[in-house]
């Protein structure tokens, strides 16, 4: 069977709202000079610090990079990094619905301390996480619900679960009986039963546990269900018009991988619009393939935009039509 064919798309007057875990991704990049005479280490000199958007708040951030209107509902800390992270979330004109979490809970902050060598890539030596990974208290919950409830209705609604406690049962089912398309990227766990009937689950490799896309459809009682495979790809499964039960294997082209960071929210993110714009699930896991592939070929979690998405998609369909016009001269040779 024929690979779908990503198609580009117009995002005039789309509109998404991402629910999840919003995180600051902090790099402090310094030049490594010299091993240290203490220990085996690379000793760093004159850091620096970059600040950009990292978990549902870089879904959020890749929505808008693909023209696509987004809200986005999260919880801060009442600290500095969260206002840093406000200011970025206003800064790439996400419409912020970000609530102040009481302290002592803090912002999640993923804090990656990076050597630099003859001004060669970045390497990334060590993370350093603060996070607070418990649910939210209960007035915060039935806040969110409560946003999730008035808020204009968007086309879809994209959720980005790390497990650090804003998608409690109450919040993930407020989006799930929403009555608007529901897509959801889910953390590790044995139990995803808080997102029973949503109508996609996009898990990774790992988090699918060994299972394929097909029987975590019919787990979770989705109308389709993707597995993301990394270098090769991603499995789906859906439903069709028919109301027929399909499977495709998407497959990935090499790519110079220079950094994984950010290559789920990507995918989440363009699968998200294309499907907000009605495109069908498997042209849409296609894009999302893309704009995954485009990401890993660039340091950091960095957002595709919709022009360099397009142009992936130019390159890729005139690829497709090189290597059938090769296959159709080797049929007529």
């Amino acid at each position: 069977m024929n690979q779908p064919q990503p198609q580009r798309g117009d995002a005039a007057g789309v509109k998404v709202l991402v629910v999840g875990d919003v995180m600051l991704d902090h790099y402090r990049l310094a030049e490594a000079t010299r091993i240290s005479p203490e220990a085996p280490v690379p000793v760093l000199l004159n850091s620096c610090d970059e600040y950009r958007l990292g978990g549902a708040a870089a879904v959020a951030g890749m929505c808008v990079a693909l023209g696509v209107e987004t809200q986005l509902i999260g919880v801060v800390g009442l600290d500095r990094s969260g206002e840093i992270l406000r200011e970025l979330v206003e800064r790439q004109q996400v419409k912020s619905l970000l609530l102040a979490a009481p302290s002592p809970r803090p912002t999640t902050v993923k804090e990656r301390i990076c050597g630099v060598a003859s001004g060669r890539h970045r390497q990334q030596l060590v993370r350093i996480d603060t996070e607070c990974s418990t649910s939210i208290p209960a007035s915060m919950e039935r806040a969110i619900i409560d946003l999730i409830r008035r808020i204009d209705p968007p086309d879809v609604i994209l959720i980005a679960d790390y497990a650090k406690g804003v998608l409690t049962d109450g919040v993930a089912r407020a989006c799930v009986e929403s009555g608007r398309m529901t897509i959801v990227d889910p953390p590790r766990s044995e139990d995803w039963t808080k997102y029973h009937g949503v109508a996609c689950i996009v898990p990774n490799r790992q988090e699918a546990r060994g299972a394929g896309a097909e029987a975590i459809q019919y787990r979770c009682q989705s109308a389709a269900a993707i597995v993301k495979l990394d270098a090769d790809g991603c499995e789906l499964s859906w439903i069709d018009e028919t109301c027929d039960v399909r499977q495709w294997q998407i497959a990935a082209r090499p790519r110079a991988v220079h950094d994984v960071t950010g290559a789920g929210d990507n995918f989440l993110a363009a699968l998200g619009c294309a499907r907000a714009q009605v495109v069908s699930w498997p042209t849409a896991a296609a894009l999302a393939n893309l704009a995954a592939g485009l990401q890993v070929e660039r340091h950091g979690c960095v957002p595709v935009t919709l022009m360099e998405l397009g142009e992936e998609v130019d390159r890729e369909n005139a690829g497709v039509n090189r290597s059938r016009a090769a296959k159709l001269r080797r049929v007529s040779a």
